[in-house]
């Protein structure tokens, strides 16, 4: 953020991919605005499906603790749900994975405190703006893609950082008596000892080896790569003749020099489910990549 020489600057997680269209939409939405805070975008996963974390509220104490435990709580949500995900509008938190805001406000606030080391910076920033009466966007028309992978699997590491990250935003944000520090001490420790307990015998999602692969390209020659290398028989189908088509239990490859990745999201969405998987190779790169669980390590192919 220091060497950063623009008006503007996002904060991007090093595991996602852009739509084409996407700086050059959210700067026009940008400087229509005359207080904008922080803007973020809608995120998917590696599996087409939504990340309701692209949005959130701030995290109050019972909020934090509903998300530990994971319950879906309706009175006090962790997301924020009054916006669909594919509309716009004024959130109170966006996620660090894809946050976009002018570098001198980012820097009127503090920016992100460094006293976090993980899940609570984002909140962290997101919560000083609106103190500051900034206003905080999500824009749901423009997807990102984010594979997360490792770094969310629920286990005692995680409640760790999580249950850390909400006592720093409580000490810096919400002054409490002696006593009421302590029962928060105590409640969160609570919580934190029953999400491990509760989180400790979920294995990962595994996915089984898919029937058929799909190859959307124009590519023949890199057709026969791919059956090579993945040693199984590897269609090519055009973009076109997906119209109307409904695939189970099969993996799509997405050659980006043949089609956008605005257009790889939206197919990725379409056929999200029915133990669909989906992969993607990069524009003039000679490996492919994906992943099937958000909670787990992706794959990478090189052919």
């Amino acid at each position: 953020m220091a060497r950063a020489q623009g008006q503007y600057v996002c904060i991007l997680n090093p595991d996602t991919a852009v739509v084409e269209n996407c700086f050059n939409t959210l700067l026009s939405f940008s400087e229509a605005q005359s207080n904008l805070g922080v803007l973020g975008v809608k995120l998917i996963d590696g599996s087409g499906h939504f990340l309701p974390e692209s949005k959130r509220n701030v995290t109050l104490l019972k909020t934090a603790a509903y998300k530990i435990l994971g319950i879906d709580s309706v009175k006090n949500p962790y997301y924020a749900r009054h916006l669909d995900q594919n509309e716009v509008g004024k959130v109170s938190v966006l996620v660090g994975a894809f946050m976009m805001l002018k570098k001198e406000v980012y820097l009127e606030v503090g920016g992100f405190d460094e006293a976090y080391f993980m899940f609570g910076e984002d909140i962290d920033l997101s919560y000083k703006l609106m103190l500051k009466g900034y206003v905080n966007y999500y824009m749901g028309t423009i997807t990102t893609l984010h594979y997360k992978g490792e770094s969310t699997i629920r286990d005692k590491t995680y409640l760790k950082h999580f249950y850390g990250a909400m006592q720093i935003f409580y000490r810096i944000h919400f002054k409490s008596g002696v006593l009421k520090k302590l029962l928060i001490e105590v409640g969160m420790r609570g919580v934190q000892f029953v999400g491990m307990r509760m989180n400790s015998n979920k294995s990962q999602k595994m996915t089984q080896s898919p029937l058929d692969i799909y190859l959307l390209t124009d590519d023949m020659v890199l057709q026969k790569k791919l059956s090579k290398t993945l040693k199984t028989t590897v269609s090519a189908i055009s973009i076109e003749a997906l119209e109307g088509k409904n695939f189970s239990n099969t993996q799509l490859v997405f050659d980006v020099n043949y089609m956008s990745y605005s257009a790889i999201f939206e197919q990725m969405q379409r056929f999200k489910g029915s133990q669909n998987t989906f992969r993607i190779i990069p524009f003039d790169r000679d490996y492919l990549l994906g992943s099937d669980c958000s909670e787990a390590k992706g794959e990478y192919r090189h052919f």
